[in-house]
C-alpha cells in the first residue's frame, strides 16, 4: 500500500511517488497527536501544580503573618505526586494517549521500512516504542501517594523511578532509531538533521537530569518538612482557642504559631524551619531539574511528531 504506483507513464509514477495517499494524511495525525499529547500534558500539569502552590503559599503566609516565599515550577515527579490532584490526572491521560500513539507510530514506521527496504532491521521501531509507552504509563500511575502502596510509599517511589528511567531511556532509543530510519528511506537532509538535533538535545537533557535529580529531591523533602511544621503550628494555634479568621487570627498565629516550631535552645534537634534564602535555593534547584525534564520531554515529543514524515510515504 505504501509503494509507488507502477501503472501509467513516468509522470504518473513520479506523481504517485511524491503525493501522499489519503490514508497517509490520516495516519500522519497519529504521531502528531502523540507528540502534542506529551508536550501539552506536561505543560498543563506543571502550570496547574504551580497555580496550586502559589495559592497554598499565599494562604499559609497570610495565616503566619509573613511574606509569601518564592514559588517557581517543580519537576514532574513532584508535580504528579498526588494521585488525587488534577496535575496527576491530566498527565496520566495525556501520557496514555502518547503511549498508544507512539506504539502505533513505531509499528507503522517498521512496516514502511520493511516494505520499501526489504531485509532491514525493524525491531527497534517496535520494541522501543512499546517499552517506552508502557514505562510512561506505569511511571505516571505509580507515584509516592499511589493507593496500591499506601502502607509503603517507598515501593511506589521505587516503581516510579525505575519506570521513569525506562520511559526516557526507551524514548531516547526510539528517537535515535528514527535517525537511521530517515537515512534508510533516503528522506530529506533537513529531516535527518532535525531528528539528530532532537536526539542530541534529549541526551543532554537526560544528563542534566541525572546531575540535578538528587539535590532537587533532597531539597523537596526538606521543604516538605518545613511546610508541614508551619501547618502544624497553624493547627496548634487554632487548637489553642484562637479565632480562625480576621486580623486577630493572623496576629495570634504569627505570635504563637511560629514559637511552636522554633528550635528549643536546650534541644539538640535541629529546627525544621528553613530560611527564605534556603527556600529560594531549593525552589531554584527544583526549577533547574524541571527545565532539564522539559527539554528532554520536548525533544521526545518532537521526535514522535516527526513520524508523520513516514506516514506520508504510505
Amino acid at each position: 500500500m505504501c509503494e509507488p504506483a507502477r501503472n501509467g507513464g513516468a509522470g504518473d509514477a513520479d506523481a504517485a511517488a511524491v503525493m501522499p495517499s489519503a490514508i497517509g494524511y490520516v495516519l500522519a495525525v497519529v504521531p502528531i497527536l502523540g507528540g502534542a499529547s506529551l508536550f501539552l500534558g506536561g505543560a498543563v500539569a506543571i502550570a496547574l501544580d504551580r497555580a496550586r502552590l502559589v495559592r497554598t503559599e499565599r494562604q499559609r503566609a497570610q495565616k503566619l503573618g509573613r511574606q509569601p516565599h518564592l514559588v517557581l515550577i517543580r519537576y514532574l515527579s513532584a508535580v504528579i505526586g498526588d494521585p488525587k490532584g488534577w496535575p496527576h490526572r491530566v498527565f496520566l491521560v495525556c501520557v496514555t494517549v502518547y503511549a498508544l500513539c507512539l506504539i502505533a507510530t513505531g509499528c507503522l514506521q517498521a512496516h514502511i521500512l520493511e516494505t520499501r527496504v526489504p531485509g532491514s532491521a525493524t525491531w527497534q521501531l517496535i520494541v522501543y516504542p512499546i517499552a517506552g509507552g508502557v514505562c510512561g504509563v506505569v511511571m505516571a500511575n505509580f507515584t509516592n501517594g499511589h493507593a496500591a502502596c499506601t502502607k509503603n510509599s517507598r515501593k511506589a517511589i521505587i516503581f516510579h523511578c525505575v519506570f521513569a528511567s525506562g520511559f526516557i531511556g526507551f524514548s531516547v532509543s526510539y528517537g535515535g532509531s528514527t535517525v537511521s530510519l530517515a537515512t534508510a528511506l533516503a528522506e530529506s537532509a533537513a529531516l535527518q538533521a532535525a531528528r539528530t538535533a532532537c536526539a542530541i538535545t534529549c541526551g543532554v537533557g537526560c544528563f542534566w537530569n541525572i546531575m540535578l535529580a538528587g539535590a532537587a529531591a533532597y531539597g523537596s523533602i526538606k521543604l516538605g518538612q518545613h511546610e508541614a511544621a508551619e501547618d502544624e503550628a497553624i493547627e496548634a494555634a487554632a487548637a489553642g482557642g484562637a479565632a480562625t479568621s480576621g486580623d486577630s487570627w493572623n496576629r495570634t498565629v504569627a505570635s504563637t504559631g511560629l514559637e511552636l516550631i522554633r528550635a528549643n535552645p536546650e534541644s539538640e534537634a535541629p529546627s525544621p524551619l528553613l530560611t527564605p534564602a534556603q527556600i529560594r535555593k531549593i525552589r531554584c534547584a527544583e526549577m533547574m531539574l524541571a527545565a532539564g525534564q522539559c527539554t528532554a520531554g520536548t525533544a521526545v515529543a518532537a521526535l514522535t511528531a516527526m513520524g508523520a514524515a513516514e506516514m506520508l510515504l504510505w
